[in-house]
């Protein structure tokens, strides 16, 4: 398993903000969407878009909110230290280890 550089905070999880932020960014300036027009897209306000684009964490029902525009799922920007994944639910491992032969598409479903 390749390691995803992001953050972890007292996790065996790992999330790859930086490779959110790049397909982000990416998406939004071949739609040629401003900043703002892609948070009132999504529903969300332009600082969540401006910290997200930056690699800087952001809410929960954010993130859920631009990776869904994205058409792609947080497993997919996920690790899972492989000590820990011995006590993870088999469907959870599945889905984490699936996200490398998969690439989403970019744009809303």
């Amino acid at each position: 398993m390749n390691k995803i550089k992001g953050a972890r905070v007292g996790s065996p999880v790992t999330f790859a903000w930086a490779a959110v932020a790049g397909e982000l960014k990416s998406a939004r300036l071949s739609k040629k969407l401003t900043i703002r027009d892609l948070a009132s897209e999504v529903g969300c306000d332009h600082t969540v878009i401006f910290r997200l684009e930056r690699s800087t964490p952001v809410a929960v029902e954010h993130l859920l909110s631009l990776l869904l525009w994205l058409g792609r799922e947080p497993f997919q920007f996920t690790a899972v230290e492989r000590k820990f994944k011995s006590k993870l639910a088999p469907s959870i491992v599945k889905k984490i280890a699936g996200k490398a032969g998969k690439q989403g598409k970019s744009g809303r479903r």
